[in-house]
């Protein structure tokens, strides 16, 4: 009891000493929206007090003398987040209904037996609910096990409402456990950002928070016993060249690498620290057990929200001169109905207009989306709104309105450029099965884990075991792209979305039954593309959705097929569709020379070399 006395009247000064610091006058960031500045403003001192008490009230999941340190140090990028103050605002404001949404593998998805029908996302929910108790809060879940940000940035993106407040990202392990998210030009990466970009431009007013989960394993190397443990590098990880995106898109992130990996790995040091061993705290290596995902929701990422929240309320309304606000429109190409994109025959199925079933318009004229850059190159905030300073001058009042930038940065990766911002039309899970004009020798499955009642733990697709067999599928590849587009040399990408496993899974998939086989894919009539051939065996012992593209040309009725080939590399012939998505594309944009450098094999064999030499 005492012990919590006096945590509780540590936290106290600590509100006091933050709250005396930024009423002096500390300066968070140099931008703000003048619009929010008053409305924050209209949040009285009893209010503020009283929020900021009882979210400093709320229990954290880690309550031991070293845990502020801890979670302190999984925090990535001291910088005001993009709508963070509005966020604030609303969690301030009593009655207020607040949507969060959240993307994620299996991580996020949860669920296991193990974590008691939980994931680390509900223990975050159970503890904004108690910290917010005059909120009301919306859970808009789209995590989907074993799928990457790829995936999410050709399709689940298009599930997410627009009037969302909070978008929480976990997509840094997926798709990065073999050495594919070192480099900014690889496509995974390239992915996240496209993600990121995405979420933005569809829900324009929410704040955004990176998760950034991590494989806790250990090889054991050795020819014989005893043999030496080596834990996962640490740079094994999507979450480095995901952290420079979060950063410069303004979005803060969570780092459980960064906080634990000198603790997990031992078990005398994580049982002193966290009260538990890495076996108790862990389904495997990746998946957390209940006590697990209450560190990483309830600990970890109440934290940041704690954090964030606290610096926006602290914050003096006092910086809210009143610069000239200059404003920038971005539009973007809208394709009317999504069910235009489908074949002929499923056309009709458009008038229940679901969000899977549209593509989604959007015209900041009318929000706060675009963004403006902070000191350290970080874009943030409301980003309709620009503050355009003239060097010539120091008095705000000469500040002057000028041609604002465009409401997102440029992009960081010459590959996610390629991507454009335009919506995709996407087919993936269910929606596929309407897609289907003729098979043989494939079936409908959902192989999904039978013990979870979760929708993200849904794997729908067609699947086929027997060389020879084919599937067909239609689709209206015309309204892609604009006119504009289409004169201009964009192209359109054909994304098959299969499942890629390891062939050499003794419980699993193994041998000529269950081993991953191999599958061609062509374009049969209407529209051209060039043949594909995949094989869906997995280097990484792994098994999770992945993505193959081709370029499709425009027509209404262009028609696809999937065939297993007798041809394999497991033994086995087993191949699943999980879904195919349409994409514009642009491939000609202008790279500069360290760009360039990045898609350039013979240099970079040429630097591999040259790092081995020495």
């Amino acid at each position: 009891m005492r012990s919590s006395v006096h945590s509780f009247a540590a936290a106290a000064q600590l509100i006091i000493l933050l709250y005396a610091a930024f009423a002096a006058g500390a300066h968070l960031v140099s931008s703000r929206s003048l619009q929010q500045q008053q409305q924050l403003a209209a949040v009285d001192e009893g209010r503020r007090h009283a929020v900021l008490q009882q979210l400093w009230r709320t229990p954290l999941a880690l309550q031991s003398q070293d845990a502020h340190r801890m979670f302190r140090s999984g925090f990535k990028h001291e910088l005001q987040g993009r709508n963070w103050r509005q966020l604030a605002l609303k969690l301030a404001t009593p009655g207020s209904n607040v949507t969060v949404a959240v993307f994620g593998g299996s991580v996020t998805v949860g669920h296991y037996p193990s974590c008691d029908n939980s994931s680390w996302v509900e223990e975050a929910w159970h503890w904004m609910q108690a910290a917010f108790p005059d909120v009301h809060f919306s859970f808009v879940h789209l995590g989907h096990g074993a799928t990457s940000a790829n995936v999410a940035s050709l399709c689940y993106y298009q599930d997410l409402p627009p009037e969302t407040d909070l978008v929480l990202v976990e997509y840094s392990l997926n798709g990065c456990g073999a050495l594919q998210c070192l480099r900014i030009s690889q496509p995974e990466v390239a992915a996240y950002e496209n993600l990121l970009r995405k979420i933005i431009l569809r829900a324009p007013h929410a704040a955004l928070l990176s998760f950034a989960a991590f494989a806790w394993k250990i090889d054991e190397v050795g020819d014989k016993p005893p043999y030496t443990s080596v834990p996962n590098p640490f740079w094994n990880t999507g979450e480095d060249q995901h952290a420079i995106l979060a950063k410069r898109y303004g979005v803060p992130m969570v780092s459980v690498r960064d906080a634990l990996y000198d603790v997990l790995f031992y078990d005398d040091v994580a049982k002193a620290k966290l009260g538990m061993t890495r076996a108790e705290m862990m389904h495997d290596h990746v998946h957390p057990q209940l006590p697990g995902a209450h560190l990483y929701g309830a600990g970890f990422v109440a934290w940041a929200i704690r954090h964030l929240v606290t610096l926006e309320l602290m914050h003096s309304s006092s910086h809210s001169g009143a610069p000239v606000l200059a404003r920038q429109t971005h539009t973007r190409h809208i394709v009317g109905s999504r069910a235009a994109a489908g074949s002929s025959s499923s056309a009709g199925s458009s008038s229940g207009r679901s969000q899977r079933q549209l593509l989604y318009s959007y015209d900041s004229s009318s929000s706060s989306s675009s963004s403006s850059s902070g000191s350290d190159g970080a874009y943030s905030e409301d980003s309709s709104y620009l503050m355009v300073y003239n060097p010539h001058s120091p008095d705000p009042a000469k500040w002057q309105q000028a041609d604002a930038p465009p409401p997102l940065p440029p992009f960081v990766s010459p590959r996610a450029a390629q991507q454009v911002d335009d919506d995709t039309y996407c087919a993936a899970g269910e929606d596929l099965s309407k897609h289907k004009v003729m098979n043989m020798g494939w079936k409908w499955v959902d192989e999904g884990r039978r013990t979870c009642s979760h929708p993200g733990c849904r794997k729908y697709g067609w699947t086929s075991k027997t060389p020879g067999s084919y599937i067909e599928f239609e689709f209206d590849s015309s309204k892609i792209l604009s006119e504009e587009q289409a004169r201009n040399g964009h192209a359109i990408s054909l994304v098959m979305l299969f499942l890629r496993s390891h062939g050499n899974n003794p419980n699993d998939e193994q041998g000529s039954k269950y081993g991953m086989g191999t599958a061609l894919i062509t374009c049969v009539s209407g529209c051209e593309c060039e043949p594909l051939k995949v094989d869906a065996v997995n280097t990484d012992r792994a098994s999770e959705l992945d993505t193959i593209r081709t370029t499709v040309s425009a027509h209404p009725h262009c028609r696809v097929r999937a065939t297993i080939l007798s041809e394999t590399s497991s033994g086995g012939h087993k191949f699943r569709i999980n879904g195919l998505a349409l994409a514009p594309f642009n491939s000609a944009l202008p790279m500069g020379r360290f760009d360039r450098m990045l898609f350039d094999k013979e240099y970079l064999v040429m630097v591999q070399r040259f790092d081995s030499m020495n």
